[in-house]
């Protein structure tokens, strides 16, 4: 019983969460053998004196799992019993390496905290940003923009903008001829400078099966470059065409310092804003039909310059005006069916180039391969084939922080991707189906530095309605209108309580976003269409019911009506005693909640 109670005593102070060390010559391994309990004194000295009739020997073992997220436990006493024999009794358990009291936002979440997810960063972090050397940041360039955003990886607010990590006005390099031997197609294009790692997009040539965006393998002469496709042509020649850069600087690991960038560092920190802009034109919609990809129409431009704009004429003046850059691009979706895995027979790491071996896989310089299953999770992701030194073996670049002690491991597949986002209207070998389009968007918004400290000591808060801009420029596509009128548009926004708590928060897309203090995501638009022989609304849908016992329902796709503006919603003046028209959709808080003094 007394060998039992010292046991138990070291488990619980090994799980007051102190630092539980780790054995630096035998990794993850710790062996303490100096704790001699004697039989006179205290155990414990926030415990009154004990007597015992022996003198007992406590060692312990804490052995960390592969991803140091638990530290296993083995506490044994030992003793000389009165007849001499050793006798012993022991304990095991596992301590996780997070507070208990952390253990209720597995039901209810983590509120407003900050998740680290993809590339362990911030979660509103663009997945295609690249992590800056040293590792704390990223950058990542909105297309079609040509100016790279700097997020801290752990807050994901934005910290500078940067130029000059982009071509400038890439001017497309008219083609000659050409042609190809297995999948690596050889281009004559008199003064091209291209150089390998460029990625250059092929448009325009006699044999579609060319056309697309791929990364230069090298130049063979002035006039002469190369790249491979996914799959071997039906015709191995071509003619005409352009081939025009499609280059950034944004690589994994860039030292922006050591680079020819100009970058301007935010005294207030941005928030990103970011959604997509789909189109349901061809009936009314229901409320289930924006989700369904065959439903879904080809886009329609926004404007060039300014695609959205901020309105903040009805916040509290106290606040000054938050500023907004837009960025958007049409894009769509396509897919390909040769995604059969390939096995692969080990990985190692040098530098920060993983080279793989897998036996006869088929992959060419420009795949995007997802690697799975390997003994290391340090090499399971989604990457970018760098290289192909051999049929048997490419290589990929693994983005920093690179692993101080894992630099090989074995088994896994290597599967092509089978859905790719690519810019509307290009192409990628091997992608032929194309699965839905829409406009995809990004903002960088400003706040108000509200306290007037640097750093600010109080997060900064933006408030706005978010407008979109139809485009009304006849040089840059088609024309369209937001109105009530026939053959005018409506723009809808994918809006709903999700949470259930009464309330339209910020993160659910409201009509007026109130005291915005980090990144949203997934603030969607529909745009539907008004003829002469309907008027459709913008549909609704009901709540998710994952528990039903009819058909499980795990979204809710409702929209609300977003311009033209109904005048109903609330505005940031609306009193607490006069706001009995506003919108089902918008917090029922007082004012003085809205102005979030």
């Amino acid at each position: 019983t007394e060998a039992l109670r010292l046991a138990q005593q070291k488990m619980e102070s090994l799980r007051a969460y102190a630092q539980v060390a780790s054995n630096s010559a035998t990794p993850h391994i710790v062996n303490f053998t100096d704790d001699v309990v004697s039989s006179t004194g205290p155990v414990d000295s926030s415990l009154p004196p004990t007597t015992t009739n022996a003198t007992f020997s406590r060692t312990w073992t804490a052995t960390s799992n592969p991803s140091g997220t638990e530290k296993w436990i083995n506490v044994t006493v030992a003793w000389t019993d009165r007849t001499g024999q050793a006798q012993n009794v022991t304990l095991q358990s596992v301590i996780s390496k997070f507070d208990p009291k952390s253990v209720g936002t597995l039901a209810t979440g983590a509120g407003s905290s900050n998740v680290r997810r993809p590339k362990n960063r911030n979660i509103n972090i663009p997945y295609p940003a690249v992590t800056l050397s040293g590792g704390t940041q990223s950058a990542f360039i909105p297309p079609p923009g040509n100016v790279a955003y700097v997020f801290e990886n752990s807050s994901g607010n934005i910290v500078q903008s940067c130029t000059g990590l982009t071509a400038t006005s890439p001017t497309p390099r008219a083609i000659q001829t050409l042609s190809s031997s297995g999948t690596t197609v050889t281009v004559n294009s008199s003064g091209h400078t291209f150089v390998a790692g460029n990625s250059v997009t092929i448009a325009g040539t006699s044999n579609a099966d060319f056309n697309g965006t791929f990364t230069v393998i090298a130049p063979v002469t002035a006039g002469a470059f190369t790249y491979n496709l996914n799959q071997t042509p039906a015709s191995a020649s071509g003619t005409g065409g352009t081939a025009t850069l499609y280059a950034t600087l944004l690589v994994e690991g860039l030292d922006l310092g050591a680079s020819n960038a100009v970058c301007t560092t935010f005294l207030v920190p941005g928030y990103l804003l970011t959604g997509y802009v789909r189109f349901d034109t061809s009936n009314a919609p229901t409320g289930e039909e924006p989700n369904n990809p065959g439903a879904i129409n080809a886009t329609l431009p926004l404007d060039a310059a300014t695609p959205f704009a901020l309105d903040t004429s009805n916040q509290p003046t106290t606040y000054g005006n938050p500023s907004m850059t837009c960025y958007s691009q049409r894009q769509q979706v396509v897919s390909t069916n040769n995604i059969t895995p390939m096995t692969i027979t080990n990985v190692s790491l040098s530098g920060g180039t993983v080279t793989v071996n897998a036996t006869a896989h088929g992959f060419s310089t420009g795949t995007t391969l997802a690697i799975n299953g390997t003994s290391s999770p340090v090499f399971i992701g989604s990457f970018v084939v760098t290289s192909v030194p051999t049929p048997d073996s490419f290589t990929y670049t693994l983005p920093p922080p690179l692993p101080t002690s894992t630099r090989t491991a074995t088994g896994g597949t290597a599967t092509r991707v089978q859905r790719l986002t690519i810019q509307e209207g290009a192409s990628v070998s091997g992608y032929t189906t194309v699965q839905s389009k829409f406009i995809s968007y990004a903002c960088v918004v400003t706040p108000v530095n509200h306290d007037n400290d640097t750093p600010p000591v109080t997060p900064n808060r933006w408030w706005g309605r978010v407008t979109l801009n139809a485009n009304s420029n006849t040089s840059e596509g088609t024309t369209w209108t937001i109105g009530n009128g026939n053959g005018n548009y409506k723009v809808c926004r994918f809006s709903a309580d999700y949470n259930l708590n009464g309330a339209v928060s910020n993160s659910e897309h409201p009509h007026w976003y109130r005291g915005v203090t980090g990144s949203l995501d997934s603030q969607n638009y529909l745009i539907i269409y008004r003829s002469s022989s309907q008027n459709p609304n913008c549909p609704t849908d009901r709540p998710a019911d994952p528990f039903s016992n009819q058909a499980v329902r795990y979204s809710d796709d409702t929209t609300a009506l977003h311009q033209p503006d109904s005048g109903a919603e609330l505005s940031f003046q609306c009193p607490s005693n006069g706001c009995g028209s506003k919108n089902f959709l918008e917090p029922s808080s007082s004012a003085a909640d809205l102005f979030m003094n």
